[in-house]
């Protein structure tokens, strides 16, 4: 690919980042939570009962930062804690009532806003669209996991190039 193609996709996905995560800013905020409680929301929404830190490492998220987020969202009854039978040390988390309809309310302002979006492009796009995202996401995991292109934090939350 050509440089001038790469910066137009650089360019494309930029705009694209700042005007999706400004809707989805405004739709998690609406519905009560920020937006680090929302992924956690959602997240458990997918898979109750796994741990602090398997959520953490799935949200790219340092663990003490998500264990302040895992703390106030069980202060608001939203998510709790259990421990494990067998191995009292290791927590899983699970969503709440309260917190599985504050996850469905969610979803619900998430598939409305898509809707919306989707129903601007050709319906013969959503497909081809939906693929190129999938591989787009995949490749950039790939350079994140094996290469050292990407800056990546220490414990500490520090970037390092």
């Amino acid at each position: 690919m050509k440089t001038e193609q790469i910066r137009k996709l650089r360019s494309i996905l930029r705009l694209l980042n700042r005007t999706l995560f400004s809707c989805f800013d405004e739709t998690s905020s609406c519905c009560g939570v920020s937006n680090s409680e929302c992924h956690v929301l959602m997240e458990l929404g997918i898979e109750e009962g796994v741990s602090l830190t398997s959520i953490a490492e799935k949200l790219q998220i340092n663990p003490g930062n998500m264990s302040r987020t895992i703390e106030k969202m069980v202060q608001n009854g939203l998510i709790e804690r259990q421990t494990q039978p067998g191995n009292r040390r290791s927590l899983s988390l699970f969503l709440t009532n309260a917190g599985r309809a504050q996850a469905n309310e969610i979803n619900d302002s998430y598939d409305k806003l898509f809707k919306e979006l989707l129903s601007l492009i050709d319906e013969s796009k959503h497909e081809m669209i939906i693929e190129s995202i999938d591989l787009l996401t995949k490749a950039s995991i790939y350079i994140k996991d094996e290469n050292e292109i990407c800056c990546k934090t220490d414990n500490h939350g520090l970037i390092k190039c």
